[in-house]
């Protein structure tokens, strides 16, 4: 299967990325890709940079640990939210055969219909996807469940923050589609979609407070205005703060 099963929008069908080995003298590290339809394909990346780029392409970064929606203490992996409702579960799948080459897959957290606690050599608990597949793993199954809530928590609080900012009016909405004939009908009336009014640009006030600026997926950043010609606002991402 061609690496560009992302661009083919399959990724809508994902259960998990399993990270396996090539077979006979292939030494490969590559990932095998579960679908919900059965489907399992191989894709000759490793399961970091497949991850990567399917980040990418839902524009979302793929290192989520400091993103605002992660519990605090947390001592495993974050989980990481793709969209609304779509978040991957990093799990540990197998026992690499060195410690650069990772262990660790990602599963749907949505599409795991139950956890079973097995003996099955290493592994410890059989995770039950959608579409009947069964995925070994090496955590037992109190562990699993922790990490499919944390995911759902994540899940639950980005939702939370993007309501907040909305009810803010910190989001920009897509304008109305004009009617029809209004193109045509200089004097046909049309009303783009409101927005939430807050200070003009040339307002103090712009200048005082910091803003978040929602980007595409859902991040945050936290910007300041700098400047502003007209309709134009010029935004300066706000830098981090040293430790101490």
């Amino acid at each position: 299967m061609p690496n560009n099963w992302i661009k083919e929008y399959r990724w809508v069908n994902l259960n998990c990325l399993v990270p396996v080995y090539g077979q006979g003298d292939d030494a490969g590290n590559y990932t095998e890709v579960w679908l919900d339809t059965g489907t399992r394909f191989l894709d000759r990346r490793r399961v970091k940079t497949v991850l990567k780029s399917l980040a990418s392409y839902l524009g979302v970064s793929w290192q989520q640990q400091y993103t605002a929606w992660l519990e605090k203490g947390r001592s495993h992996l974050a989980p990481i939210v793709l969209g609304p409702e779509m978040a991957l579960i990093p799990l540990r799948l197998r026992q690499p055969r060195s410690r650069d080459e990772g262990g660790t897959g990602y599963v749907v957290g949505n599409n795991v219909v139950r956890c079973e606690g097995v003996k099955d050599g290493p592994y410890r608990s059989h995770l039950i996807l959608r579409g009947g597949q069964v995925l070994p793993c090496l955590l037992s199954p109190a562990t699993v469940e922790l990490r499919l809530l944390s995911g759902q928590k994540a899940l639950q609080r980005r939702r939370e923050i993007q309501q907040q900012l909305e009810a803010a009016g910190s989001t920009v909405k897509e304008p109305e589609a004009l009617p029809a004939d209004a193109s045509n009908n200089p004097g046909t009336p049309w009303t783009p979609c409101t927005q939430a009014q807050g200070p003009a640009p040339g307002d103090s006030r712009y200048y005082e407070h910091p803003h978040l600026l929602v980007a595409p997926g859902g991040r945050t950043l936290p910007v300041r205005v700098v400047g502003g010609q007209g309709n134009i606002i010029i935004l300066c991402q706000e830098a981090k703060k040293a430790p101490g």
